[in-house]
Order: C-alpha cells, then structure tokens, then sequence
C-alpha cells in the first residue's frame, strides 16, 4: 500500500472512532502536524510508529465492537417476545395470588400456550434451512 492510501486509512479509521486529529495526536504523544502528515500521505513513518497507530487504532475499534454487542444484547432483552413473556409471569403472578379460582388459572394456561405458539410459529431467522 502506497503512502498515501495507508494515510487515508488511518484517517478513515480515526475519524470512525469519532476521535479528532488532535487527541489522536495527543494520545499517541505526537505532534498533530506529523499526524496530518502521515494522514495525507506527506510522510512514510517508521514501521514502530505504523505499528502503534495500528495498536492504538485495533483497540478502539476493539471497544467499539464490544460496546455495539452491548447495545445489542440490550436490544435483544427488550425484544417484544421477551416483553409478552415478562407481562405473562406478571399475569401468572396475579394469578397465582388468587383464591382458588379455576377460570383465572385456565385463561393463564390458554395465554400461555398462545404465546409459547406464536414463538413457535416464528422463530428467530437462524440462516438457511437444511434442505435434508
């Protein structure tokens, strides 16, 4: 990769960090033009200072992966079909508090299956199905 298309890739990088030129500077205790140099292609720097900026540039975009798989895991938690399940366990603890009564106990059993159906019915798209 030529001079130039290395600079242009760390600055995609960077900025895709959300880091400006100067805290990139200041972190990698460098001076922002020198930064502005590699970035434009200005300067060939040794393969140390590549290797950090590669180091400090992975481990962002490391973080950031992490905290995206956060931000969907969370997501994931508040998935209408966890939330029907958690109104189901709140409607089951009512429920359950009553007195002997039958015909709350059958409509918990019938929302129950209904819901447990409809996930059934809908699985979460796992990829192609196996033809065999």
């Amino acid at each position: 990769m030529d001079d130039e298309k290395v600079g242009t890739n760390i600055a995609e990088r960077r900025r895709s960090l959300g880091i400006s030129q100067k805290d990139f500077s200041e972190k990698l205790k460098f001076s922002q033009s020198y930064i502005s140099e590699i970035e434009t292609g200005k300067v060939d720097p040794p393969e140390r200072t590549k290797s950090l900026i590669e180091s400090f540039l992975a481990e962002g975009e490391k973080a950031r992966q992490g905290i995206k798989d956060a931000e969907i895991k969370e997501m994931g938690n508040k998935s209408p079909e966890v939330e029907n399940m958690n109104d189901l366990i709140n409607k089951a603890k009512i429920v359950l508090r009553q007195p002997d009564d039958n015909q709350y106990r059958k409509a918990l059993i019938e929302n129950i299956k209904a819901f447990f159906l409809a996930v059934a019915s809908d699985p979460p798209n796992s990829g192609p199905e196996d033809p065999g």
